[in-house]
């Protein structure tokens, strides 16, 4: 998968300050497919929880995705930051 500018914008969305609230869930999971990481999803009554694995950092996070939430609360934002730091994930470079 190539990164695009869209992945490009979502990265820099997520480590602006104040967190946001208008980050969609798909640009999220997209981006950390694109930057290599390995999602496991698990669907349930209440939404769905999303495992986030980066084999080069030996990184992981567990996201809550709730159904009727199209967007990451601020405070999961910050979460996928973490895990972005952690994990040692740089903003994906776009083919130009």
């Amino acid at each position: 998968m190539t990164a695009s500018d869209d992945h490009q914008q979502t990265y820099q969305a997520i480590f602006e300050n104040p967190p946001r609230s208008d980050i969609s869930w798909e640009k999220v999971l997209d981006l950390l497919r694109v930057c290599g990481a390995k999602l496991f999803q698990n669907g349930g009554n209440d939404g769905q929880w999303i495992q986030v694995w980066c084999e080069t950092r030996r990184a992981n996070a567990i996201f809550h995705r709730l159904d009727h939430q199209p967007c990451l609360a601020p405070l999961m934002v910050v979460e996928v930051r973490r895990f972005l730091i952690a994990s040692g994930i740089q903003p994906p470079r776009t083919n130009e």
